[in-house]
């Protein structure tokens, strides 16, 4: 791991530019330091697919019968999305393992 303590000195707002220019805006100069410190040159993909994953427990967890379409709204998901997540099984977290 990098120390780049050095850069508390340093204004590297003017030198960001791309994807470290939308982590700084976005999540602030601690967390792009992290990265910088802990995984410098990776190329990263965030994906949604926890987002949608959790949207669709919250979903089976706040379901009353009537309110799938505030659901929908309020998770910012189709009609049809919900309906989906409604016509399957329960998602539940596997129980750990003995070795996790």
């Amino acid at each position: 791991m990098r120390d780049l303590s050095w850069m508390d000195d340093i204004d590297v707002v003017p030198f960001l530019e791309g994807d470290m220019a939308i982590v700084h805006h976005a999540c602030g100069p601690e967390v792009l330091r992290a990265l910088w410190e802990g995984v410098p040159s990776m190329t990263l993909y965030v994906s949604t697919k926890p987002i949608n994953d959790a949207k669709r427990i919250y979903i089976q967890r706040n379901f009353d019968g009537s309110n799938a379409k505030e659901l929908a709204r309020f998770l910012e998901v189709s009609d049809k999305f919900v309906q989906e997540v409604l016509s399957r099984p329960m998602i539940r977290k596997p129980l750990p393992t003995l070795f996790d």
